[in-house]
């Protein structure tokens, strides 16, 4: 599985007996922007299969939906896009090129979500009996506006042990956090965290434009009561 923003979704599919073996395979790139009104609105997704046996995948367009807890749900959005080939068996070996426009509305104020699933399409062979494995992966669309940014703000405080952050984004482009660097000062005593560090501290750190965000950390060392400052920044 892919961690943070661009996690890979899986799917499984339950018969009965034993398991076959099963191989994941390639996609490239997994996070994509694109600003209509400078004429950006199409791209390119590769799937390269390595398995020694055929491929089918089809292609599923879903709007992305950020909780301020962080957590996320999607909403199916194909008439947002056209997609070529919209499902195909890719030979053993082989790769394809799935092209997609975003033929929606230009957004003017704030970024748009997407997430464009490349998804596995089981084939259970006659008299087959087991488990059988079927991998989604998600590549992250943004539809943005020219001259898109983000503007984060941060609220800390330190509550039954953890660290609870409160991170808000005024700009007009989504924040991930995973790919900054967080700054705390602590009683004047400054800790940096970087991106790997905060890959593995922060469950979904993917702020909307407009939008906030609220979750916990887990912190080694971490005071009991003290004067807290924290900030996220470009590394």
């Amino acid at each position: 599985m892919i961690k943070g923003l661009l996690a890979a979704l899986f799917a499984v599919i339950v018969l009965v007996g034993t398991t076959p073996s099963a191989n994941a395979y390639e996609v490239t790139p997994m996070r994509i922007t694109l600003v209509p009104a400078e004429g950006r609105t199409n791209s390119t997704i590769t799937v390269n299969n390595i398995r020694d046996t055929e491929l089918p995948v089809e292609i599923i367009v879903k709007r992305r939906i950020i909780a301020e807890d962080g957590t996320q749900s999607f909403v199916p959005a194909d008439d947002d896009f056209i997609v070529f080939p919209p499902q195909i068996a890719i030979a053993a070996g082989k790769s394809q090129a799935f092209r997609f426009e975003y033929i929606g509305p230009p957004p003017t104020d704030a970024a748009v979500g997407y997430v464009i699933e490349v998804a596995e399409v089981p084939v259970v062979p006659p008299g087959f009996t087991g488990v059988q494995f079927a991998y989604n992966f998600g590549v992250a669309v943004y539809v943005e506006p020219p001259r898109a940014f983000a503007k984060l703000a941060t609220k800390a405080r330190i509550e039954n042990g953890k660290l609870l952050l409160d991170v808000a984004n005024s700009g007009s482009k989504y924040a991930l956090l995973t790919g900054m660097e967080l700054v705390l000062l602590l009683d004047g005593n400054r800790r940096v965290y970087g991106s790997a560090a905060l890959a593995e501290l922060i469950q979904n750190g993917l702020v909307p434009p407009g939008g906030r965000i609220s979750f916990a950390m887990t912190l080694d060392n971490l005071p009991a009561t003290g004067t807290l400052q924290a900030e996220f920044r470009q590394p």
